[in-house]
């Protein structure tokens, strides 16, 4: 049987969320850049809609990263993924 944990503790919580927040704005910004691009073909707003996608890849990279790390109790074993490793430890 398998059981997977993620660290929930209020700290990652308020990281989750500002991660989401944070990407959220820079989605917002890449939309507010693309209205002022095609509405009124302002060519400066190139540089909001750029920095918007870099923000979101950005927070969003590091929120999966922060979901991967995770404990998983197997039957016979348990697997630690922290730090891009699998580490497996047998009792």
């Amino acid at each position: 049987m398998k059981k997977t944990y993620l660290p929930l503790n209020i700290w990652h919580l308020v990281i989750y969320l500002m991660c989401i927040l944070i990407a959220g704005f820079g989605i917002y910004m890449s939309i507010i850049g693309l209205h002022a691009l095609f509405v009124y073909e302002q060519y400066k707003s190139l540089i909001l809609i750029v920095s918007g996608l870099i923000i979101v890849a950005l927070f969003l990279f590091v929120l999966i990263y922060n979901l991967h790390n995770r404990i998983i109790f197997y039957d016979k074993k348990i697997v630690i993924t922290a730090g891009g490793t699998k580490e497996n430890i047998d009792p």
